[in-house]
């Protein structure tokens, strides 16, 4: 039995042995786990009924949320599955549910899936994110379905099982999966749409349109961060305070041109965007064309945050401005530049790195958001530790060509609150947790 399954299972066991009671306030919640292999994050829960559970990659962009059906529970007849669950549905195309999701098309599916609809179906077009993020012609298009998922309800200590009726999704194909972390069996959007988990979760239990995410740095048995859907109060052990009092918050930035891998071009993104409005390094501020930080009439430019990618993506001329800032300031705290390693560009060495409360003593980054607000990034967020005598920048090069200047990426998000607030359109951020004396492994759930 996998360290994933026995966890939720005994988890499971003890809640409903003693089941725990929450405040009407407490959030809504989904665990996040890690795969430090691939520096991606992904969710578990549990789909249909008879209940069976499917793991997901967490993905900011996708449109929509997906998965290998065959592979997790049901069972397989040619190329589209037959769900043996009885609360599952097709979605017809001409009714209300189709039209409010937007969906763009209508499916000629003559599949068994496809029957209770008894006509044409409601369509997806999803995307496996890493096998096809630079070809816009990769999707697969697959109808539109939904079903009973089982979330959670917890406040400090507790945890209570709770039920979301009607959650779309499309049944992908194993080739999809290629790039995806091997725990996990598909994607679960998290993604500016109204089909997207937060939306459903807000509309249907009546809460503020927020969530926020708590990415976990390590690994290993009871170790989770966490989703929290419908707003706070949050709190992480030991730290009892209601961790959204030190946020500092920006504008989210709508771009109105998709540059995703999406069909639909004329459409604005789903993506999570923010204005950078300059980078400080060690209070230093760098020197960028602003013109890079702002999204032009094609979309091109601005920052946009990803838990797709493991680590911050940047334009050339900006990957280089911040290793030229970041090696001088290193240089005055007679931290030594040694070669690359893999991927990482601009590497260390340890020997005279300390440490700190918030990771590796170097240089502090700090993104200047809209607002005048600080995203601080300290060493535990900016370095990766590649050997016992070698740590390195945990940004890269994305060259010239890249459709969004700057891509916050995973590493960065790790251990830091950020909640997404759809109502107020606003990204709230705390900065490293380390420094309340909490992480986000700190969250005791399933």
């Amino acid at each position: 039995m996998s360290y994933l399954t026995s966890l939720l299972t005994l988890t499971t066991i003890l809640l409903t042995i003693n089941p725990p009671q929450t405040t009407a306030n407490s959030p809504f919640t989904l665990p996040i786990l890690k795969d430090t292999r691939r520096t991606q994050y992904y969710t578990s829960f549990l789909l249909g009924t008879p209940t069976f559970r499917v793991t997901l990659s967490i993905d900011l962009s996708n449109p929509w949320s997906w998965f290998t059906c065959n592979s997790v529970g049901n069972n397989e007849t040619i190329y589209e599955p037959v769900p043996n669950s009885s609360t599952y549905h097709p979605i017809p195309c001409q009714n209300t549910t189709c039209d409010s999701y937007a969906s763009h098309f209508c499916y000629d599916c003559d599949f068994p899936t496809c029957l209770l609809a008894k006509g044409q179906t409601c369509g997806a077009e999803p995307y496996g994110p890493y096998l096809y993020t630079h070809d816009v012609t990769g999707h697969f298009i697959a109808p539109l379905v939904t079903d009973v998922v089982t979330i959670y309800k917890s406040s400090m200590s507790t945890l209570v099982k709770t039920q979301l009726s009607n959650f779309p999704f499309a049944c992908g194909y194993i080739s999809e999966l290629k790039g995806l972390s091997q725990f996990t069996k598909g994607v679960l959007s998290l993604a500016r749409k109204n089909t997207a988990l937060p939306s459903l979760i807000a509309k249907t239990f009546n809460v503020p349109r927020k969530f926020a995410l708590c990415l976990p740095s390590t690994s290993g048995t009871g170790v989770n961060g966490v989703i929290y859907f419908g707003g706070g109060p949050y709190s992480l052990p030991p730290n009892k305070n209601d961790l959204s009092k030190s946020f500092v918050t920006t504008p989210l930035v709508v771009n109105p041109i998709d540059v995703g891998v999406t069909f639909y071009r004329e459409k604005s993104s789903v993506d999570y965007f923010i204005n950078v409005k300059s980078i400080l390094v060690d209070g230093s501020p760098m020197k960028i064309d602003s013109s890079l930080l702002t999204i032009d009439k094609n979309g091109t430019g601005g920052t946009k945050l990803s838990t797709i990618n493991g680590y911050t993506i940047l334009h050339t001329v900006i990957y280089n401005t911040l290793v030229q800032a970041f090696s001088a300031k290193a240089a005055v705290m007679n931290i030594t530049k040694v070669g690359p390693v893999s991927v990482f560009g601009t590497c260390f060495s340890s020997k005279n790195i300390a440490g700190s409360k918030t990771g590796p003593k170097v240089p502090v980054i700090d993104l200047v958001l809209d607002g005048n607000s600080k995203w601080s990034i300290y060493g535990y967020n900016s370095m990766v530790k590649v050997s016992n005598d070698v740590r390195c920048l945990g940004f890269l090069d994305g060259g010239n060509n890249v459709k969004t200047s700057i891509v916050i990426g995973g590493k960065q998000m790790e251990d830091n609150l950020i909640e997404f607030d759809l109502e107020s359109s606003k990204l709230g951020v705390t900065s490293s947790l380390l420094s309340f004396g909490t992480s986000c492994s700190q969250f005791k759930g399933v």
